[in-house]
């Protein structure tokens, strides 16, 4: 008969997400999540299998709740260009000062993708609903005339949210930040080739 658990698994899964923010998969070992947890490595093996399962249990609270924070930013009623460069600035400004965190958490998923079909199939459906939120604002954008109507939707998307992982790498290393704003500036101004576009943060 199984032991009653006798720990939050929601306050266990932030707590590891933290230390995999900063230490990465590898970088974290099963001693580390106990301390950082608090739980004691058989509650985590019984409940999670081992360090495996509880790293793909923290990704996918860590992307779920992600992935509804971009969908509910770019949903907003009105003009989806600021949306889209809010988005950006939201990526950069949250993790400057911090360290590599989300992005260690990202580089550690899609490094074990590459052998772990399991999490391949995690880190794809994230980013397919992520790209479909994209999708969806660039829809808008073109229908209100924000950019041109022959962008190309689907590839406009793919680039926004590559260019994202981007900066969210470069976002926390000291000295990047004029790069970055250049960066942003870029990437908006490819959305609109049909517009005149000015330097002045409206979109």
């Amino acid at each position: 008969m199984p032991r009653p658990r006798t720990f939050r698994e929601d306050e266990c899964l932030d707590r590891a997400l933290e230390l995999f923010r900063h230490r990465g998969y590898e970088g974290a070992s099963i001693n580390d999540l106990v301390r950082a947890t608090g739980v004691n490595r058989y509650s985590l093996y019984e409940t999670f299998g081992d360090k495996r399962g509880l790293f793909i249990a923290a990704y996918n609270k860590f992307q779920e709740k992600r992935v509804a924070f971009v969908t509910a930013m770019l949903s907003q009623p009105g003009p989806k260009l600021p949306l889209i460069r809010q988005y950006f600035e939201t990526l950069t400004t949250s993790q400057s000062g911090k360290g590599p965190v989300s992005c260690f958490v990202t580089i550690s998923a899609v490094s074990l993708a590459n052998t772990d079909p399991e999490m391949a199939e995690h880190v794809l459906r994230y980013s397919l609903e992520l790209q479909k939120a994209f999708v969806a604002t660039l829809k808008e954008a073109r229908d209100q005339g924000e950019i041109a109507s022959d962008v190309d939707i689907e590839g406009a998307a793919l680039s926004l949210i590559n260019a994202g992982r981007g900066m969210r790498i470069m976002a926390p290393f000291e000295g990047f930040y004029e790069t970055i704003t250049a960066t942003i500036d870029a990437t908006m101004q490819l959305l609109r080739p049909n517009v005149e576009f000015q330097n002045d943060r409206s979109v």
